[in-house]
């Protein structure tokens, strides 16, 4: 059976949550940002061997609170936050009938469209089978150092400081409420994620990254508009050099972003 979560669902998604995931520190934040998390759940019910009955959370759908905001519009959306299905119930279709479920009620609750930023290849398959379209696309490229180079300057800044600035450089955007602001903190932490502003000769921007031995993983790096009223663009070979120098790292892998019109 297919419905809304409530709150009294915490136990039993918990034991769901951890089977999939292995750890449930993310759910007790996700909680702990949004008291009343919204979102669907699929439960089928268990018959024990004495005859007593009771529910087994076999898949849920979290969906928090977002704008997707552009030049002319703003529009209430839902973003896919997690989403899991045991895995001996997988490949059913149950996924797919939450999805729908959630597009059914996107009316009551005045929300124009669900945005899902896929972790894997396999989760966007899910998607697109559901009809569901890309906006921006991002492939990671892994690059070396080569030589020594002194001229990256960093200061640390707030998620906040990032989300201002996101929104300075973008046209189109996300814009998150509080809640989840606090949330991305929590998962900073746990991920050893930095957040930093930074300057390299005439470019200023800010970068997102952390470090994994001798790799730095660059999740977001944006520059500034410059003078002339147009983005800054670097070499990534340079930006490599300098980025190596400032961690102490070997190697940079890079996120790199192209929008889909």
């Amino acid at each position: 059976m297919i419905r809304e979560i409530v709150d009294s669902d915490i136990d039993q998604i918990r034991k769901t949550w951890v089977d999939v995931f292995g750890s449930s520190d993310e759910l007790h934040y996700l909680y702990k940002c949004y008291p009343h998390v919204f979102g669907f759940l699929n439960e089928r019910a268990i018959v024990s061997d004495s005859g007593e009955r009771s529910s087994q959370i076999i898949s849920f759908l979290f969906l928090l609170p977002l704008d997707f905001v552009t030049s002319s519009s703003r529009h209430k959306c839902w973003l896919v936050y997690k989403c899991a299905t045991l895995e001996r119930f997988r490949r059913r279709g149950i996924m797919s009938q939450m999805l729908q479920s959630a597009e059914l009620k996107m009316s009551d609750y005045g929300v124009d469209g669900i945005v899902v930023i896929p972790p894997t290849d396999l989760v966007w398959d899910l998607f697109k089978r559901n009809g569901y379209s890309l906006f921006s696309r991002k492939r990671r490229i892994v690059s070396e150092a080569s030589e020594r180079d002194d001229n990256l300057h960093l200061s640390r800044i707030t998620s906040r400081q990032l989300h201002i600035f996101r929104r300075r450089v973008s046209k189109n955007y996300l814009e998150w409420d509080k809640s989840y602001s606090s949330l991305f903190v929590f998962q900073q932490e746990g991920r050893g994620i930095e957040l930093y502003s930074f300057t390299y000769f005439n470019i200023v921007g800010e970068i997102v990254c952390y470090k994994q031995n001798d790799l730095l993983v660059v999740e977001e790096i944006i520059t500034r508009v410059n003078h002339s009223g147009r983005l800054s663009f670097f070499d990534i070979q340079d930006i490599t050099n300098a980025l190596c120098t400032c961690f102490g790292v070997r190697y940079v892998s890079f996120f790199l972003t192209t929008y889909l019109s």
